[in-house]
C-alpha cells in the first residue's frame, strides 16, 4: 500500500505513481537541502557539449545540411567538429595537388619519365587543384553560417565573426570565444541546439492511460519548459506564452533550465512531469 506524502491518500495499487487526490508524484525526490538545487553548472567537459553521441563526421555533415542557416546556435562540439574535417579535407586535396606537382618536376628533371607522362601528372595535379577551389567556394556560406551560430551560442551576435578581420590579435580573440562553453538555457537567441531536436521529437501529444490518470483532465502542454530554477521553486512556460511556478518537491526529476517538460492539469493543480508516459 502506498500512501501519500501530500495529502495522507492511501492507495492499494502499488504501481501508481500519481496521487489519485492531489496528483502529487510517489517518486518525488525529497529536497534535504534546497539551497543545493541550482541550474546546472556551465559545461567543461567538451562532451557535453551536446547531449547526442553521434558519429564525429556527421557534425561535418550537418553544417552542409545547415547550409545558410544563420538562425539558432551551434555548439562548441558542432563547431570544432566541422573545423576539424574541413582543415582534414583542404588539407588533403592541397597535399595531393602539390605532391604530383613536386613529382613531375622532380621524375622528369631527373630523365626517369617521359615528358608526356609528367605532363600527365601536372594533369593529375592540376585536377586536385581545381577540386580544392571549387571546394573552397562550396564551404564558404556553411562556414560563414556555423560560425555565425557558434556566437549565438555564447549569447553574442554573429557579427563577432568579423573581429578576425583584425591581423592577429584578432583571430586569437575570436578562437578564444569559440572555445568557450554555450549557455546552458535558453539565451537571446534561442535554445541549445541539442533542445530544438528533442522538442521536435516529442511534438506529437503523449498517450496517457486512463488507469493510471485518474483526474487529469487535459492534454500536455508539447512544448512546455522549465525557463527558471530559483531556491525550492520553478518557473514553467508553456507554449502559449503562458507560465506558472511549482515547488521542487513536486517534481519526479531535478529541473534544469531549458529542460522540455510535460504539463498536466488536475483541477486547479498542475503536474509537471519529464515522462512521455506515466
Amino acid at each position: 500500500m502506498k500512501r501519500c506524502k501530500n495529502c495522507g491518500q492511501a492507495h492499494d495499487d502499488d504501481t501508481v505513481k500519481f496521487c489519485k487526490a492531489c496528483g502529487t508524484p510517489f517518486s518525488a525526490p525529497v529536497a534535504e537541502n534546497v539551497s543545493s538545487v541550482h541550474v546546472s553548472p556551465l559545461q567543461n567537459d567538451f562532451s557535453l557539449d551536446d547531449a547526442d553521441h553521434k558519429p564525429a563526421f556527421s557534425y561535418y555533415i550537418d553544417a552542409f545540411k545547415n547550409y545558410a542557416k544563420f538562425s539558432g546556435r551551434a555548439t562548441r562540439k558542432q563547431f570544432w567538429m566541422f573545423i576539424l574535417f574541413n582543415f582534414l579535407i583542404n588539407f588533403t586535396v592541397g597535399f595531393c595537388s602539390g605532391f604530383f606537382d613536386g613529382l613531375a618536376g622532380s621524375l622528369y628533371s631527373s630523365r626517369t619519365i617521359s615528358l608526356s607522362t609528367a605532363r600527365t601528372l601536372l594533369g593529375v595535379s592540376e585536377f586536385f587543384s581545381v577540386v580544392l577551389i571549387i571546394y573552397s567556394l562550396a564551404v564558404m556560406v556553411p562556414a560563414l553560417a556555423i560560425n555565425w551560430r557558434r556566437m549565438h551560442d555564447i549569447n553574442k551576435s554573429g557579427a563577432w565573426c568579423f573581429i578576425t578581420l583584425i591581423p592577429i590579435a584578432g583571430l586569437i580573440w575570436y578562437i578564444v570565444l569559440c572555445c568557450q562553453p554555450g549557455d546552458e538555457g535558453e539565451n537571446d537567441f534561442g535554445v541549445p541546439s541539442h533542445l530544438e531536436d528533442k522538442s521536435s521529437e516529442h511534438s506529437a501529444a503523449p498517450y496517457v492511460p486512463n488507469s493510471t490518470v485518474g483526474a487529469v483532465k487535459a492534454n500536455s502542454s508539447k512544448c512546455a519548459k522549465i525557463i527558471r530554477v530559483l531556491e525550492d521553486r520553478v518557473s514553467v512556460g508553456c507554449s502559449d506564452g503562458s507560465f506558472f511556478d511549482v515547488s521542487i518537491k513536486e517534481l519526479d526529476f531535478q529541473p534544469v533550465v531549458g529542460d522540455v517538460v510535460y504539463v498536466f492539469s488536475n483541477g486547479d493543480a498542475k503536474i509537471v512531469t519529464k515522462n512521455e508516459l506515466f
